[in-house]
């Protein structure tokens, strides 16, 4: 009786442990959180010609993952990034003061998608390995849509002047470079918190109507952006 009880117990435990460390190869991510323009991409500067004006916005990621080996795997990722236009930094263009002139505008806001590959690395933080830091590089392909930009300008006696920019949208490289700590809810749901970094350089060729005259310009515009996310991962 001793026997069987015992063997039950050791048959149990074995089972329990292993179940709680079973590792699977797939795995599906959700994350979203604020993205955070760096560099000319964010200077409110309008003196600035590299400057993109970009207020913080938002991020929305969606990944494929495949474990290799117990720690290396490569992963697919879409992303997606929202950031509006600092009007504010815009209404620098001010009207001379004592004419009864008036400014307004509208803009509509940068958008950017993405398609990338590459590989991450895990390194567990303890022992039982629930807690892990995760690193990943990626590289792929961005679309990026330059915001819309119509200004008008009021002045009693003369009438309204109009000028705006079109939205363009162009495809360029980019990577990405991040970071995640990711703990193990089971043997299959994970949450991660990190942050990753997403650059790209597109180049633009933008047009402008001031005064119904259209003028095109080539622009280099960088759309770096630390994106701050919390996610889910789920395995099968």
């Amino acid at each position: 009786m001793k026997k069987t009880l015992l063997l039950g117990l050791i048959t149990f435990l074995y089972f329990n442990v292993n179940a709680q460390t079973i590792t699977k190869k797939s795995a599906i991510g959700i994350s979203i959180g604020p993205s955070f323009p760096l560099g000319d991409f964010g200077d409110k500067d309008i003196s600035n010609e590299n400057s993109g004006l970009a207020k913080i916005g938002g991020f929305l990621g969606i990944d494929y993952s495949y474990t290799f080996s117990k720690y290396f795997g490569g992963i697919v990722s879409l992303q997606g990034r929202l950031h509006s236009v600092d009007e504010n930094a815009l209404s620098a263009y001010a009207v001379p003061d004592g004419t009864g002139a008036s400014l307004s505008m509208k803009t509509t806001a940068w958008k950017t998608g993405s398609i990338m590959a590459g590989i991450f690395h895990t390194v567990p933080l303890t022992k039982n390995e629930k807690l892990n830091f995760e690193v990943r590089a990626l590289a792929g392909l961005q679309s990026t849509s330059s915001p819309k930009i119509d200004v008008n300008v009021f002045i009693p006696g003369m009438g309204s002047f109009n000028s705006s920019q079109e939205s363009t949208s162009v495809n360029s490289f980019t990577y990405s470079l991040g970071m995640a700590f990711k703990y193990s809810l089971d043997n299959r749901m994970a949450l991660k918190l990190g942050g990753d970094y997403n650059g790209a350089q597109p180049k633009f060729s933008t047009y402008s109507y001031p005064a119904d005259a259209p003028v095109e310009q080539e622009v280099k515009q960088s759309t770096g952006a630390f994106n701050l996310a919390i996610g889910l991962s789920i395995g099968f």
